[in-house]
């Protein structure tokens, strides 16, 4: 469960996120529930076994992806707080990148 509202999260970009977590499950066999939020913990020993991270926009779902690769992943639901700045994101653009960017992923493992 995430825990946002309409002041800091889009209908637009909760259709995508669901999008996109969608595929994860499909395509990782896992039910992430916010796989793009930039929100993540790892132990460095854990991080030292990922390969293969983007450096671009999809860079949060690929860490998500590298902890079920080599271990433990547990999801916890974080408060989303009013954005104070412009988002870098583009809505349409780096969704379809991301989801480009999941396909390729599961290809190469």
């Amino acid at each position: 469960m995430t825990l946002r509202n309409n002041t800091n999260y889009t209908t637009l970009h909760y259709v995508g996120n669901s999008v996109l977590n969608l595929f994860i499950r499909i395509f990782f066999n896992f039910p992430l529930k916010d796989s793009q939020s930039g929100m993540w913990i790892f132990r460095m020993s854990a991080y030292k076994k990922f390969k293969n991270l983007s450096d671009g926009m999809s860079f949060s779902q690929d860490m998500k992806i590298e902890a079920l690769r080599t271990g433990t992943l547990i999801e916890i639901p974080i408060r989303y707080g009013v954005r104070i700045t412009k988002p870098k994101l583009n809505t349409w653009k780096d969704g379809f990148s991301n989801l480009f960017h999941l396909m390729v992923k599961r290809v190469r493992q």
